[in-house]
């Protein structure tokens, strides 16, 4: 059996547009940029803060989830920084709210209720960029702000899982090892590699001499006469 056969030897889950944190991080992005050009005004630095945040919060998960075929430390310390991000968004959009002396929707107000609904069963980033041109601003930074705690709660399962998968298959040295093991196992204990007592002998090559055979001394070299 080949390495390219043995699906234990890299992981094959490495599709990140099938998660559906990398999907609501996408929605995200896309609510929060439309957002900044339109309510924010043009030299305003918290504009390119809450892009850059949002899209951190989308690229370090799809990032770390490719990095994890061969790095699991790498894929959860990059998940996590995919997590601050959008904390960091979080914030900006609460801040907005406060400081304009708008309202953020309780989490039993009925608005809230109905759009966590809505954004719970809804994750094509086109619905959110074609719904939103209709809406406030206040209803905007609602939206985003209930996208954000979904999301936050998909990345906590996220990095849930890939601790106990670690713990569990170890990374990538340790899927190496069984895959080594494993073609070994159906190959033979030393595969088709010569080995000692088969014309080898470690660094000492007998180019297929009897290796047990004594070795015979070299015969000094008589110097010639003048």
């Amino acid at each position: 059996m080949s390495l390219d056969e043995n699906k234990e030897f890299l992981r094959q889950d490495n599709n990140y547009r099938t998660l559906k944190a990398f999907q609501k991080a996408e929605c995200i992005y896309d609510v929060t940029f439309y957002f900044a050009h339109k309510f924010l005004s043009t030299g305003d630095r918290t504009i390119d803060q809450m892009i850059q945040a949002a899209r951190s919060g989308k690229q370090n998960l799809a990032e770390g989830n490719i990095d994890g075929i061969t790095s699991r430390e790498m894929e959860l310390k990059l998940t996590n920084v995919n997590r601050a991000s959008l904390h960091e968004l979080l914030l900006d959009y609460e801040d907005y709210l406060r400081v304009r002396g708008l309202e953020q929707w309780a989490y039993d107000d009925p608005r809230c209720v109905q759009t966590r609904a809505f954004c719970k069963t809804h994750l094509d980033s086109a619905i959110y960029r074609e719904q939103i041109k209709e809406r406030s601003d206040e209803t905007i930074a609602n939206i985003a702000i209930t996208l954000i705690h979904q999301c936050d709660v998909l990345i906590r399962g996220l990095i849930e899982w890939k601790k106990r998968d670690f713990v569990e298959k170890g990374g990538i040295k340790e899927e190496m090892y069984r895959a080594r093991k494993d073609w070994q196992k159906k190959n033979g204990a030393y595969g088709t590699i010569p080995y000692e007592g088969h014309g080898y002998n470690g660094s000492n090559r007998t180019n297929g001499q009897n290796i047990n055979q004594p070795t015979q001394p070299i015969k000094p070299t008589q110097p010639k006469k003048p």
